[in-house]
């Protein structure tokens, strides 16, 4: 393969120049950090803390109580019995105010 006797443009980069000028222009770049920095710490620390949480509860399934089936009198063996005073007492523990309070009191000893 034959080459033409062209000249190929200079692709090299001068590290030495962009060095140079950064070190010019340090006083903008160092000025432009500062700016952005105290505006985002301002920005942060203005802003109301806001800590949400989302909770789904579901049904629990008959079959998760079958195997207990056999220690409940017979009188309760009812299907849904156990299944829906298991639900029913969970959501009762789970809201009631006393539970509420004593996850809060945790939660405040954790954030400070």
């Amino acid at each position: 393969m034959k080459r033409n006797n062209q000249t190929l443009p200079n692709d090299e980069i001068d590290l030495r120049e962009i060095i140079l000028t950064l070190w010019k222009e340090k006083f903008l770049i160092l000025v432009t950090t500062l700016i952005f920095t105290v505006t985002g710490y301002i920005y942060g620390t203005l802003q109301p803390k806001v800590y949400q949480t989302t909770i789904v509860l579901r049904e629990a399934p008959e079959a998760v109580f079958d195997k207990y089936r056999s220690f409940i009198s017979t009188q309760q063996q009812q299907q849904t019995y156990i299944t829906s005073n298991f639900n029913q007492e969970f959501k009762l523990n789970l809201l009631s105010l006393d539970h509420l309070k004593k996850f809060v009191e945790q939660s405040e000893k954790l954030i400070y």
